[in-house]
């Protein structure tokens, strides 16, 4: 089953039109984007607007079985790998657990899936957003977008179009569900995906369901892309799996005891 483009000038949010699409015709593989975002959604709802030059889109994914939480991280890599294509081989992107695209330490994109269930099965809608074609000035001009986030124009002074970089994440993220189909491809795909998570062997921080803060190091995926954490709190369980999470790197203040975020 081939993509189906659907292009909008403006829009809301590209994951509501998707939400619309697929309640009144499920079972599609889609892929909506839109020049503008008025209402772009992030984690906990955040909401932004999306300026001129980025990739923002939904993919819209059927599934013939249950959710599988490791289908985000194949998206990622296919992210970091179609993007990473068209661009100089210097500096490397790299992938942020669990959902965050990275450069030299700094954000220029993110995903964010959810899964709604329809007559004919359960679809994955996989909200994309990539700063691509957009200065670092016209970043500072938005608000809602933080002052550390890039764009892959400020960091390689050239960028693909939305257009082309989604034609090149789509033939990656096709490539990549067929390998991880294979006997064996889930254990490959978990290693190349491990090889650009910036989060393995970092120290981390984060709230549990509890909301108290925890550190530890990241050291592992699990084969449903759970991140794998050794802790240091007393009293707990040594190794612990985070399935969902907001997560923190930290990294050691050189000449002093303490940490810092980055």
């Amino acid at each position: 089953m081939d993509w189906q483009w659907i292009r909008l000038a403006e829009t809301t949010s590209t994951q509501e039109e998707a939400k619309r699409l697929v309640e009144r015709d499920p079972g599609r593989k889609r892929a909506i984007l839109a020049e503008v975002q008025r209402a772009g959604r992030g984690r906990r709802g955040n909401q932004w607007e999306s300026p001129l030059g980025g990739l923002w889109c939904t993919l819209v994914y059927p599934l013939k079985e249950t959710p599988d939480p490791f289908l985000n991280l194949l998206l990622g890599i296919s992210v970091q790998r179609g993007v990473g294509s068209l661009l100089p081989k210097s500096p490397s992107l790299s992938l942020k657990w669990p959902n965050d695209l990275m450069v030299l330490g700094r954000k220029w994109g993110g995903i964010l899936s959810e899964v709604v269930l329809t007559p004919s099965g359960p679809e994955v809608l996989m909200g994309v957003g990539l700063n691509l074609q957009i200065s670092a000035e016209e970043l500072r001009k938005h608000p809602q977008i933080p002052r550390e986030a890039t764009s892959i124009l400020a960091e390689f002074g050239q960028s693909p179009s939305p257009e082309e970089a989604l034609e090149s994440i789509l033939k990656e993220f096709e490539e990549a569900i067929q390998e991880d189909l294979t006997p064996g491809g889930r254990s490959r795909q978990r290693l190349r995906v491990a090889s650009v998570l910036d989060t393995i062997g970092r120290r981390i921080s984060w709230f549990d369901l509890e909301g108290n803060a925890r550190q530890g190091e990241a050291v592992s995926l699990t084969e449903d892309g759970a991140l794998v954490v050794e802790t240091d709190s007393p009293g707990q369980d040594r190794q612990i799996e985070l399935r969902s999470a907001e997560i923190r790197h930290l990294r050691d203040l050189l000449g002093d005891a303490g940490e810092t975020e980055e």
